[in-house]
């Protein structure tokens, strides 16, 4: 790879050991395919996604306060869909599926406000009751079955 070459690789060179690892699993690639591959320019997706992220982060990215530690925006508050609204309001026309993407490869969440659901504490010291099944007894007379059936 030349000096002017760019390179999605930190450490470029990697031709021979992606090379090797596709050529274990039947899959021959050309030299001109990786290298082509390699000088190919961002696609517009990915420099909007890149644009989008930075002023993402903006939000939820801690920033030093006036006082020197570091706050997050009100707006880190905001899931996906409030951040789309919001994004919509400051004249950014992106899509709301982009920014649930974003959110979601770069681990950023809104605030959930619904409560956790609190079931029943066992008591560690009671054994657990036996999972039995109860026959249900027919009455021949009034045909009905009496008694219950215990789920399993």
């Amino acid at each position: 790879m030349g000096e002017g070459t760019p390179s999605r690789f930190a450490a470029g060179g990697r031709y021979p050991q992606i090379r090797g690892v596709l050529t274990e699993y039947g899959c021959e690639i050309a030299p001109r395919t990786y290298y082509a591959w390699v000088a190919r320019p961002p696609s517009k997706r990915a420099l909007w996604d890149l644009s989008i992220t930075e002023v993402l982060a903006g939000y939820y990215q801690p920033q030093p306060g006036p006082d020197g530690q570091l706050r997050k925006a009100p707006e880190s508050l905001y899931g996906a869909a409030k951040m789309h609204a919001h994004l919509q309001r400051q004249g950014i026309p992106v899509a709301r599926c982009t920014v649930e993407r974003l959110m979601r490869t770069n681990g950023w969440q809104g605030v959930v406000r619904t409560k956790r659901v609190r079931t029943t504490q066992p008591d560690p010291g009671h054994a657990r009751a036996p999972d039995s099944l109860l026959a249900a007894t027919l009455d021949e007379d009034v045909g009905v079955i009496v008694g219950a059936v215990e789920a399993v």
